[in-house]
């Protein structure tokens, strides 16, 4: 029960010790979400007969999409670029604080 109570008593600490910095904290955690559902998205513009499988003869389908792939570059770019400044910060702030 004594490495239980340490470990609150360290989380405890560290919940202290980043509360300064918690709001960068969850921003970074946004931005890596945002990026993952960003590098997910399917930007390909087709028509295509999704049926093809099926006797039924062509039915063709047209996808549009509302994000341009070169779009979706650039954001995912700027999603890296924002994310790295965070952590570069928050890098910083690790190094000159201690527990």
């Amino acid at each position: 029960m004594v490495l239980v109570k340490d470990l609150g008593t360290l989380k405890g600490k560290i919940a202290v010790a980043t509360a300064p910095v918690q709001d960068r904290i969850t921003e970074l955690s946004y931005y890596k979400q945002i990026l993952a559902a960003t590098k997910a998205l399917d930007c390909t513009e087709v028509t295509k007969d999704p049926y093809s499988h099926m006797s039924n003869g062509p039915q063709y389908t047209t996808y549009n999409v509302h994000i341009k792939n070169d779009v979706k570059e650039k954001y995912i770019v700027y999603l890296e670029n924002e994310i790295q400044k965070i952590q570069d910060e928050l890098d910083v702030y690790n190094a000159n604080t201690s527990i």
